[in-house]
């Protein structure tokens, strides 16, 4: 979306609720949690455009808030 909050776009097309969205460091990808596998809460990563959603956690619990780590050395 635009800075000033038009042209937003649908990024995720799951009816499932998706939420916690976080952005990597570089703008290139984003972590978000979601119940689309049906029961708890699971960590999923997609493009910035959101394509190639994928899983990360197969927890029997919920997983919440993702987050991003800077990369070893990284001032």
């Amino acid at each position: 979306m635009n800075p000033d909050g038009s042209d937003q776009t649908n990024l995720t097309h799951n009816q499932a609720n998706d939420y916690g969205a976080n952005w990597s460091l570089d703008g290139q990808q984003i972590a978000f949690e979601t119940y689309r596998d049906g029961g708890d809460a699971e960590i999923y990563v997609m493009n910035a455009d959101g394509s190639n959603p994928t899983r990360l956690t197969h927890n029997p619990g919920d997983d919440y808030w993702p987050a991003w780590q800077p990369a070893a050395g990284t001032p």
